[in-house]
């Protein structure tokens, strides 16, 4: 009985010496290509009839952009995952430990111009993503560390929350906007003038200017009404500034 536990006992400090080399060893490159079934690296696919599109990524480059075709495009530089389940595109960074490779990951998707969506739904954690126009009914946009900028977007529906990182929207033609920041950055530009939004503001200790409002350091609500698109603003110790288009 105490041979059986002796060569049980064997058999695990065995295995854990085997990983730990095949570790050192780049044993993790052919864990990222079959821990996803559907990985791919160096290839580009296209994808018809979407609805719905989610990018996850955490310190990799993304970058979307619009051309003169038919088909949603994604090319990789690096091994990611992709899904299409019911006219839904999932777009992930592909599992590596510690994220070790992912400085040099760059990940391009071709939108065809004016490409409407339903749900669009984006992560990012530390990586860098710029998006030219984007339009679709319902946005999230999530930002942990890292940096998220687009041209212009046109939706019904955004939510915008920062932790320690910065979003930039040059153009921004929403009817509901609710932006939260914790101790990053938000930069937008919204279509029209001040007189055609109503919005509210909480703020901590940051910095929030939209409009003709700006805080003074402390903590402070404020509410101003006017028109039908809403504005909504919650601000820890962050520095967020909305300006309108038409001053």
């Amino acid at each position: 009985m105490k041979k059986s536990k002796y060569f049980i006992l064997g058999c695990l400090l065995m295995a854990l010496i085997l990983l730990i080399s095949g570790t050192v060893l780049g044993g993790f490159s052919q864990l990222k290509s079959t821990y996803f079934d559907d990985s791919i690296s160096n290839s580009e696919y296209a994808f018809v009839g979407i609805k719905n599109l989610d990018i996850e990524v955490d310190g990799c480059k993304v970058n979307i952009q619009e051309y003169d075709g038919s088909s949603i495009k994604v090319i990789s530089s690096k091994s990611i995952k992709i899904v299409n389940e019911n006219n839904a595109l999932m777009i992930e960074d592909n599992f590596n430990i510690f994220n070790l490779n992912n400085s040099n990951k760059k990940i391009t998707v071709y939108i065809p111009i004016n490409y409407q969506f339903n749900d669009v739904d984006i992560s990012v954690d530390a990586g860098d993503f710029e998006a030219e126009n984007i339009y679709a009914r319902d946005i999230e946009i999530s930002v942990d560390a890292g940096d998220f900028a687009a041209k212009k977007i046109t939706t019904t529906n955004l939510n915008v929350e920062v932790d320690a990182g910065k979003a930039t929207i040059d153009l921004l033609d929403c009817l509901n906007s609710d932006f939260d920041c914790d101790v990053g950055d938000i930069e937008v530009m919204m279509v029209g003038s001040e007189a055609d939004y109503s919005y509210d503001v909480s703020c901590d200790l940051g910095s929030v200017r939209i409009g003709n409002y700006k805080t003074d350091g402390l903590s402070d609500d404020y509410s101003f009404s006017s028109g039908m698109k809403k504005i909504s603003v919650n601000c820890d110790a962050s520095d967020i500034d909305i300006k309108m288009e038409v001053q």
